[in-house]
């Protein structure tokens, strides 16, 4: 058997397999091996390449409206009615409280005025205008502070207060008087009783050593004695005068506080009154006329005219501004996700939806403010126009009101290789 198997390699057909076997590993390789390798390096390198000279942005959107600093003013109905008057036409320049129209109520406007101009003087108890007699909703108000006027009135014009405090005022005086005599009186008693006192005890002295008899003396001392009964008589008058004098000085300030209080509660009446008819007057004018909060042009949204008919809330007209292009500003609201890359002097693009990027471009701004507490699930914004209403391609866009736009938020600036980069280390830390 090995003497066979030794036979068999030593055959023909051995040697010429042998051959062809080192005919191939003889033969020089062709030119795609020998510049394959070379060939996928240099494209690695390409893309590589590639990777780090392509760049391009990441950006947040936002939703937001082009305006200026001082807002639209919305008017809309404050009830549900027909408009009654229209003061105002489309494209009027108003001042700030102009009326511009009036919904549909009882109420005079000519008296509502009258009562309002009354109402603007100077504070104070003075009689309401007259013959006001279609104020609607504001007419009992009006009958209450003409019934505390009337009140305050006839009070001053009664009088009985002032009479009688004039009359004790002339008590009091002739009191006075009385008084003063009285003194006078007493004085004069007083030197009598002085001189009655000394001629009795002289009558006394005498009656001792037998000079004067004893009628005499008893006769000086019943003169001395009447006298004291005199003066004692003229000091009870004194001290009655002088009570009845204290007593009429009372009923005096009594009546003069009773006087006081009537006409301050006449008055607290009168401008409680005065107070409820300003507060009603006031929701008059809330409920039943649309004013201009600022000064303006007028903008209808639909054509408007007297007598149309409009629900509570329903939009009637508004009150642009006149401000320039200059001080247009972006405001908008800023989904909560993504909004921590947003800081203060990040580039913004503005895509106005009223005017189509492709022909008109984009406007071009930065992020001035943002809000640090999130409301309803977005943070509020604000950017400011870097070039006005000039836009990339160089075309004006003419401002108007609230225009509507798509906010592009420029928040980072990478390269593609980075962008890789970040990914993988996302899968390999987080994943």
């Amino acid at each position: 058997m090995p003497r066979q198997s030794f036979d068999n390699a030593n055959s023909p057909g051995t040697e010429r397999g042998r051959t062809a076997v080192q005919e191939i590993l003889g033969r020089p390789p062709g030119w795609a091996m020998r510049w394959g390798i070379t060939a996928v390096f240099l494209a690695v390198l390409l893309m590589l390449g590639c990777t780090w000279l392509i760049r391009y942005p990441d950006w947040v959107m936002a939703e937001v409206m082009v305006v200026t600093p001082e807002p639209a003013i919305r008017v809309v109905a404050p009830k549900s009615g027909r408009l009654q008057q229209l003061m105002v036409q489309n494209g009027a320049n108003v001042e700030e409280s102009r009326m511009l129209a009036m919904m549909e109520n009882p109420a005079s406007l000519d008296e509502v005025n009258t009562l309002k101009r009354w109402t603007d003087k100077d504070s104070g108890i003075i009689m309401p205008p007259p013959d006001l007699l279609s104020l609607g909703a504001i007419q009992p108000f009006m009958s209450e502070l003409r019934r505390s006027w009337d009140a305050y009135d006839f009070f001053l014009k009664r009088g009985d207060f002032a009479q009688r405090i004039a009359s004790l005022e002339r008590q009091r005086e002739q009191l006075h008087v009385l008084g003063q005599a009285l003194e006078q009186k007493q004085k004069g008693l007083e030197k009598e009783l002085a001189l009655a006192t000394a001629n009795f005890k002289r009558n006394e002295a005498l009656a001792a050593t037998g000079n004067v008899s004893e009628v005499d003396k008893e006769q000086a001392e019943l003169t001395k004695l009447k006298l004291e009964r005199e003066v004692q008589d003229v000091e009870a008058q004194l001290l009655q005068n002088d009570l009845e004098a204290e007593r009429n000085r009372i009923v005096q300030i009594t009546l003069q506080q009773e006087q006081l209080n009537s006409a301050q509660t006449l008055r607290q009446s009168y401008e409680a009154n005065r107070a409820n008819l300003l507060s009603a007057l006031e929701a008059w004018f809330q409920n039943n006329t649309l004013r201009a909060e600022t000064p303006g042009v007028v903008s209808f949204h639909q054509p408007v005219a007297a007598g149309q008919y409009f629900e509570e809330g329903q939009l009637i007209m508004t009150i642009l501004p006149a401000s320039g292009n200059e001080e247009a500003l972006v405001r908008g609201y800023l989904p909560v996700k993504n909004a921590g890359r947003v800081i203060t002097g990040m580039p913004v693009r503005l895509f106005l939806d009223a005017y189509p990027e492709q022909q008109y471009g984009a406007l071009i701004a930065e992020v001035s403010h943002v809000s640090a507490i999130p409301e309803q699930q977005s943070y509020y914004v604000e950017c400011r126009l870097t070039n006005g209403m000039l836009t990339t391609y160089g075309r004006e866009i003419p401002f108007a009101q609230e225009l509507s736009a798509q906010a592009r938020i420029i928040t980072d600036d990478r390269r593609l290789l980075q962008r890789i980069f970040n990914q993988l280390k996302s899968l390999w830390e987080n994943y």
